[in-house]
């Protein structure tokens, strides 16, 4: 019961916090700075929802609330809810007003004696090894959305409610820190011949933006500090605990993936210490939600008044 308390109101709390901000970076946009920017949640993409919503809503009129079907698709639905809530954050943070941070980060590692162009060049070398990082670097998105899709069949429902949280409470975390500290990742910062034209294309979108020019690609990655790919495939671990053999399989790959943020020049070094940082604070936020939610179960099942 309390861990279905926390969840119920976690959820909620977090997908509300996110809406406020992207409203208040939309608003703050339209009335202060103007920028173009990219759609990164298309019109068509409302159209699964509303029939995810309709089918959720006609389930839960003659089905019990806890049947396996209607369990099924309430986790589809808050799938798609929270890739649709990051992804209209994703377009209200591209909006900052602020300078990027890269040249900062580039000084903090050149003290460490680190060189990205040679952690490049290096990769370079190694072909085949610069593929399978290619590989698990592009498997993040399969990962969030199939590993749901399985593990909602298999009934793992209070894994996914909690798997859900933790995606809103990191964008939070991850998408402010952002906003007032943006990143252009090093393609944009550091002479290299082996970026590609994705990675380019980062930094170009954020440099049209605030140029005033509407960005001509929506391809690239936005937000180096802290590193997404890292949040997301440690939430993807996590979540993959509920049944050992994903686990297993897990593992190799999103160290693998990990990897190649910077082995392949998407991310700077430190952007993984930020990305462990923003998985620390997100932790520490859910389970004192869980805590506090338990505590206040217990009481009111032991007749309890609240404080």
């Amino acid at each position: 019961m309390a861990l279905v308390t926390v969840r119920n109101r976690c959820y909620p709390v977090s997908a509300l916090i996110v809406c406020l901000i992207s409203i208040t970076a939309f608003a703050v946009n339209h009335y202060v700075f103007r920028f173009p920017g990219n759609n990164y949640f298309p019109p068509w993409a409302w159209v699964p929802g509303v029939y995810l919503a309709i089918g959720w809503l006609l389930m839960r009129m003659v089905l019990n609330p806890h049947h396996y079907i209607l369990q099924v698709v309430q986790n589809i639905a808050l799938l798609y809810a929270s890739i649709a809530l990051i992804a209209i954050l994703t377009a209200a943070v591209q909006f900052t007003p602020f300078q990027p941070i890269d040249s900062m980060l580039i000084v903090w590692e050149q003290k460490l004696g680190i060189d990205m162009a040679d952690i490049m060049s290096w990769t370079a070398q190694h072909p085949l090894f610069k593929t399978l990082l290619i590989k698990s670097y592009d498997s993040i998105a399969l990962q969030m959305s199939l590993l749901p899709f399985v593990l909602c069949f298999f009934g793992f429902t209070d894994k996914l409610r909690e798997y859900y949280c933790l995606m809103l409470i990191s964008a939070i975390i991850g998408f402010v820190f952002y906003y007032f500290f943006p990143t252009t990742a090093p393609a944009s910062n550091i002479i290299s011949p082996y970026f590609s034209t994705e990675q380019l294309d980062t930094g170009l979108k954020f440099r049209q933006i605030h140029a005033y020019i509407s960005p001509t690609t929506v391809d690239g990655g936005m937000i180096a500090m802290p590193s997404f790919h890292v949040i997301w495939a440690w939430l993807c671990l996590y979540l993959s605990r509920a049944w050992r053999p994903l686990l297993i399989l897990f593992i190799p790959l999103n160290i693998l993936l990990a990897l190649s943020c910077v082995l392949l020049g998407w991310h700077y070094p430190i952007d993984l210490l930020g990305s462990l940082i923003t998985i620390v604070i997100t932790h520490t936020i859910y389970y004192r939600m869980k805590n506090r939610a338990e505590q206040s179960t217990q009481k009111i099942l032991a007749g309890t008044p609240l404080a």
